[in-house]
């Protein structure tokens, strides 16, 4: 689900949407339905996942790091 997700302008609505297809996901892997109203802090805390917007945060920011290192090489001449 993250796959160039780094490149992405994050908007709300596509973290919205990928915060609701992650809950789906992880409430199918611990064999329950939004009829059973377990938190989602509970199922997250139950599998051991941070939630989806914090990795997609964190590989913008791995990803733009990068990129600015990869930029202050090039103007240095390396």
């Amino acid at each position: 689900m993250l796959y160039v997700t780094e490149c992405w302008a994050i908007k709300r609505d596509y973290a919205q949407k990928m915060s609701v297809a992650e809950m789906h996901m992880l409430r199918w892997m611990c064999g329950n339905t939004r009829r059973d109203k377990v938190r989602n802090e509970d199922i997250r805390t139950k599998i051991g996942v941070a939630s989806i917007e914090e990795k997609m945060r964190e590989n913008h920011l791995r990803w733009s790091g990068h990129v600015d290192i990869d930029l202050q090489m090039r103007q240095s001449g390396e």
